[in-house]
């Protein structure tokens, strides 16, 4: 029978690679994480903002929030105090090209904080330079239109006739 003698040298590679083995174990064995699911795109629409009426100056403020899961083609927001006046759930309907786009379609009727009926609805363009409904870096110029001609009689209000309003702001906090 042969006899191997290793030297101190052999002895510390030894160990060495030893320890390195047992790194490499004790690394690779973690337990498996579930992967992160999709971001939500309505993320970007949501927040708090500070919102400055053109016609005026007045400085309000309005928020954007998340309502149910998300899904591919039936996600909604939930809108408080938008364009200072209205409260209301909409059905949000994703564009591929634009998510950062705040489409509130058209709603009809609608009732204002004072108790008043009105048609809302969306107006002008999202493309540049104008970038209506269009949340970008923070800021958000919001435009719409209102109408009460098909209730001001029944409402005893004044008749405003398509009137449209540009009301410029930006995100001051997020919402979750």
């Amino acid at each position: 029978m042969k006899t191997i003698i290793l030297s101190s040298h052999h002895i510390r590679v030894c160990f060495l690679l030893l320890g390195i083995l047992g790194l490499m174990c004790l690394f690779s064995c973690k337990d498996p994480q579930e992967p992160l699911p999709p971001p939500d795109p309505r993320d970007e629409l949501t927040g708090i903002f500070e919102m400055t009426k053109l016609e005026n100056g007045e400085v309000y403020f309005m928020k954007v929030e998340k309502m149910d899961t998300l899904c591919n083609w039936c996600d909604s927001l939930r809108y408080t105090n938008y364009g200072d006046m209205f409260h209301f759930e909409n059905l949000r309907y994703p564009y591929l090209w634009w998510n950062n786009y705040l489409d509130i379609g058209i709603l009809s009727p609608i009732t204002d904080k004072y108790g008043r009926r009105w048609q809302l609805s969306r107006n002008g363009s999202p493309y540049a330079p104008y970038n209506y409904n269009m949340i970008i870096n923070d800021s958000l110029t919001i435009r719409f239109q209102i109408s009460n001609v098909q209730y001001y009689l029944e409402d005893g209000v004044p008749r405003v006739f398509d009137s449209v309003i540009t009301h410029v702001g930006r995100r001051v906090a997020q919402v979750e």
